[in-house]
């Protein structure tokens, strides 16, 4: 694509360009007055595979997961590509007509050995998760951009907005 359009890029400057690129929900941590909460839209198997070497990367274990897939996704394949990494899995519906009932995902959850709740709305799922981690522990948001815009307006933040990055 660059080639494409001819773009002049410096060798020496891109690896510090890319490491400085700033993708709202992808990725993106938030420290707030709660704890730390990782927001990453991977709503299928190549982006949870994505976060789940990302979590192993860090070393990231007993994970607050408050999640919740679209109707057309796979959940019951989704949910176990980051069970080694998950404490507590929060089932959320994802604000869009058609998602996955969150006792269904809970119950899936739980089929793969991880602790589950399902709750009728994200922010008390979230206000859950939070109050439940312990020293080390974070809030993860994933399984749908939707829900990850949802988190992003419920913490009331702007796309242009930069947090903390690991």
């Amino acid at each position: 694509l660059v080639q494409q359009l001819k773009m002049k890029i410096d060798p020496e400057r891109a690896p510090h360009a890319i490491a400085d690129t700033f993708w709202p929900g992808r990725l993106e941590w938030i420290d707030c007055a709660f704890g730390r909460v990782l927001l990453d839209g991977a709503h299928n198997a190549a982006g949870l595979e994505a976060l789940r070497q990302y979590l192993d990367e860090r070393a990231l274990t007993s994970v607050h997961w408050v999640g919740g897939f679209k109707q057309d996704k796979d959940a019951d394949k989704l949910i176990p590509l980051l069970s080694a990494h998950i404490g507590c899995f929060y089932a959320v519906p994802v604000p869009v007509d058609e998602h996955w009932d969150p006792g269904a995902l809970a119950s899936m959850a739980a089929g793969e050995g991880i602790k589950a709740e399902a709750f009728s709305d994200v922010e008390t799922a979230l206000k859950q998760a939070l109050s439940s981690c312990v020293s080390g522990e974070i809030v993860l948001v994933a399984g749908s951009l939707f829900l990850v815009a949802e988190v992003r307006r419920m913490l009331n933040l702007q796309n242009g907005d930069i947090h903390a990055r690991n």
